[in-house]
């Protein structure tokens, strides 16, 4: 399933990733950097040819119109966390390739206009204004694309100045708000809007208005005085001309109750994707959790991440068959604390479930779930500890991707295993499998990582796995090369980090289709029997990960340390 960061691009990011000359797409350009030096003014006799000046994290309070003058070739101004109070753009007026500037984290209080034609990026985020800072100079920037801004009082009226830009982003970096004039969003045409809120601000308007605003909408920092509990009858409004299709909210610290009308808000608007991360509810219940309204959405991903629960009164049974019952494609729900999961007794349309990061146990599957169309399963660092349960649940799936790595799984010989034919791709790295882990696996396993497990030999007598392709035995515990007589097409083997000492017949005879290996930090025995294995490495044309240095002698002795390019063994010698 496809991953969506967010979108909010601090100016700290920014400066982060900026480069050297040598980086930059075209000759002669230069990045002057002089951001976290304490300045108060602008340097002087800055090099003419500087293309992108940074100039962040400093003391600054006042621009001279002088500053930026000679700079004729200058592209990318980065005025960031500073102390600037008032902003003259006509001071950049020679600068006439200016195509980037950010103001943002400063003090500013007014901004004197002057247009700037060829201006792509503009950032006045996270300032002092009291009213928005756009004028008629503004909506003239006809090659404007991301436009940051702030404000204590958002209205229409400044809005409709910038309505007919096509803008990709726009961010609303906000101190302070003490008005919002409902309605003033949806003037705005951008495909991405970024909010991020100040404490203690009832964003309901906002994220009503945001949804009919852009495609993309985040919004940051919702906190408990949203006050959605105090509206008439506490019914959702129906969202007409809803725009939204990828729904972000991050640091959200909200009652359950308001959690859930967020969500039944949305349920009926046009987002398809919806994600909460850094979540924290609880409190006292008041609405009735059964009578969420399923019907109408075109919902297919929600995925709540680093959640946190304060003590609050209602059956964690119901918070979990709220989010089943939502029978979409695709839900993840991680780091969550969660302890256990239900599911409805009916079959349900899921394809995608990833419960990383909880404290499931093999409770979870005791209990008949019905999820046939479950393509991909993600369960990583939970507390599951019987890979036989877990096979009974997959057999009934559809299952081809399966996560159960960083768990307390173990497999014992006399439990049957039974799982999709449909499934090609494992993880069980990270648990505490033995050699019998061999004996409960998919028939039609391609791709295999058992690393970090205990390991010691590959048993003869196990199933043969044909359509095995890749097998990661890093970190375990195998004193030999395994043989592939069980598994003829493997292509890519990982024994990394083992206790292999020397090759074995075995695998020089069966494992002639094994395109890359990977078995270096090996502890070596550099004698007549690692001279074939020596020969491979030496004449494999990059078949060996890691050759020459991660592979050196342990033994014996004297040759200890020797990378195995240099031992040399006479094929007299060893016959």
């Amino acid at each position: 399933m496809r991953y969506i960061r967010s979108i909010y691009i601090f100016c700290s990011i920014v400066t982060s990733v900026r480069s050297g000359a040598s980086e930059l797409p075209e000759e002669r350009e230069l990045t002057t950097n002089f951001s976290s030096m304490s300045l108060t003014k602008v340097p002087e006799g800055l090099t003419p040819i500087t293309t992108t000046l940074d100039l962040s994290y400093n003391l600054l309070f006042q621009l001279q119109h002088s500053d930026f003058r000679s700079l004729s070739k200058l592209k990318v101004l980065i005025l960031c966390h500073n102390r600037i109070q008032e902003l003259d753009i006509k001071t950049f007026e020679f600068n006439k390739e200016l195509s980037y500037l950010d103001v943002s984290n400063n003090r500013l209080k007014s901004v004197t206009w002057f247009s700037l034609a060829g201006l792509r990026h503009l950032d006045l985020s996270f300032n002092d204004f009291d009213t928005l800072p756009i004028s008629v100079e503004t909506g003239n920037m006809s090659h404007l694309e991301t436009l940051g801004l702030s404000g204590a009082k958002i209205q229409k009226s400044d809005f409709q100045k910038i309505a007919h830009l096509q803008l990709n982003t726009v961010l609303l970096g906000l101190r302070t708000l003490s008005h919002y004039e409902e309605g003033s969003l949806p003037i705005l045409n951008t495909t991405r809007l970024h909010i991020v809120l100040p404490v203690n601000t009832n964003f309901w308007v906002l994220l009503h208005d945001g949804i009919k605003t852009s495609k993309i909408l985040e919004v940051i920092n919702i906190d408990q005085k949203s006050q959605f509990t105090s509206y008439e009858s506490q019914q959702i409004p129906i969202l007409e001309n809803a725009k939204t299709s990828i729904l972000l909210l991050n640091k959200v610290d909200l009652s359950w109750d308001d959690l859930f009308l967020i969500f039944q808000l949305v349920w009926h608007t046009s987002v398809e994707y919806f994600q909460i991360q850094h979540v924290t509810f609880g409190g006292k219940v008041y609405l009735d959790h059964n009578s969420f309204d399923y019907s109408n959405t075109v919902m297919r991903t929600i995925k709540l991440e680093h959640v946190h629960f304060r003590i609050f009164n209602i059956p964690q049974e119901s918070i979990y068959l709220l989010f089943t019952k939502m029978d979409i494609e695709n839900l993840t729900i991680s780091d969550a604390q969660m302890p256990h999961m239900l599911f409805p007794m009916y079959p349900t349309r899921f394809q995608y479930l990833n419960f990383a990061n909880n404290i499931l146990t093999d409770d979870v599957f005791k209990k008949s779930i019905q999820l046939p169309h479950l393509k991909t399963l993600i369960l990583k660092d939970n507390k599951l500890e019987t890979l036989s349960l877990v096979s009974h649940f997959a057999s009934n799936t559809s299952l081809r991707h399966l996560d159960l790595s960083e768990n307390l799984l173990q497999h014992e010989n006399d439990e049957n295993c039974l799982w999709p034919e449909t499934l090609v791709t494992m993880n069980l790295s990270f648990n505490k499998f033995a050699d019998s882990v061999f004996g409960c696996l998919p028939r039609n396993i391609q791709i295999l990582d058992l690393n970090s497990n205990k390991i010691q030999t590959v048993p003869k007598a196990i199933t043969h796995l044909t359509s095995l392709r890749e097998l990661n035995l890093a970190f375990n515990f195998l004193t030999d090369l395994p043989g592939c007589s069980h598994f003829r097409r493997l292509l890519v083997l990982n024994v990394e980090m083992n206790l292999i000492l020397s090759s074995s017949l075995d695998f020089f005879q069966s494992c002639q289709e094994v395109k890359t290996l990977n078995a270096g930090r090996n502890p070596f025995r550099c004698t007549c029997e690692l001279r074939d294995f020596i020969q491979l490495g030496k004449y494999s044309e990059g078949m060996m990960v890691g050759w020459s240095d991660s592979y050196i002698c342990e033994y014996p002795l004297n040759l200890k340390g020797t990378q195995l390019k240099d031992v040399h063994l006479p094929e007299i010698s060893c016959n």
